[in-house]
């Protein structure tokens, strides 16, 4: 849903209620990504005079794929691309989300844009860990990172993120980039290792209950 600067100058009370009601007739929690370059440079305060309340805060890391070489992948994790995700794949996703969230998340994921690849770590015959990454010209997401309970600290993520650079460096990807919560430090340590560096950081905001 777009509105203009314009709009949120003169009249920022119909701006949010017409944000609320779009994701909310369509089955979806309304949420405002506040950034460090956030227009117009007021939007966290009004909203939170509003009563829309912070809702967690998240880091952007980035990685230049030409600069940085990836780890090595665990020879004992084989990861397989496929262009859709497979109901494997979707379980290990899902499992890491609450229960509201995981409807919604299946059809966004569902419907990302081309050209995009998801990942399985696969060991021993069962999916272990998921990934999927879209790409768009230079620029390549990581997204949907996750690991069976079972399996964490094994390498499967690392195994999943050498996966997605090679690809991404394939098709001519010269940045990857990631968003994870800035509370995830288990995560956010696995990235740096693999060479993320942090570029970002942004919170949400939803309508109180």
């Amino acid at each position: 849903y777009e509105i203009t600067y314009g709009d949120w100058s003169s009249d920022v009370c119909s701006s949010d209620l017409a944000v609320a009601d779009f994701y909310r007739g369509r089955g979806g929690v309304p949420k405002f990504t506040i950034t460090e370059v956030a227009r117009p440079p007021d939007l966290d305060r009004l909203l939170e005079a509003r009563g829309w309340r912070h809702t967690g805060a998240h880091v952007t890391l980035a990685k230049d794929t030409a600069q940085v070489a990836p780890p090595a992948a665990p020879a004992s994790a084989q990861v397989v691309p496929h262009a859709a995700p497979t109901p494997a794949w979707s379980e290990i996703y899902l499992a890491g989300l609450s229960a509201d969230r995981r409807g919604i998340a299946l059809r966004l994921v569902e419907g990302t844009p081309a050209p995009r690849t998801f990942f399985s770590a696969v060991r021993n015959g069962a999916v272990i860990a998921s990934g999927l990454s879209v790409r768009d010209g230079a620029l390549a997401s990581v997204q949907c990172m996750a690991t069976r309970a079972d399996a964490r600290r094994s390498g499967a993520a690392t195994a999943i993120l050498g996966a997605i650079e090679d690809t991404a460096r394939a098709h001519g990807v010269r940045r990857l980039y990631l968003q994870t919560d800035a509370g995830n430090t288990a995560a956010i340590s696995v990235y740096q290792r693999f060479g993320f560096e942090l570029v970002g950081r942004y919170h949400t905001r939803e309508p109180a209950a």
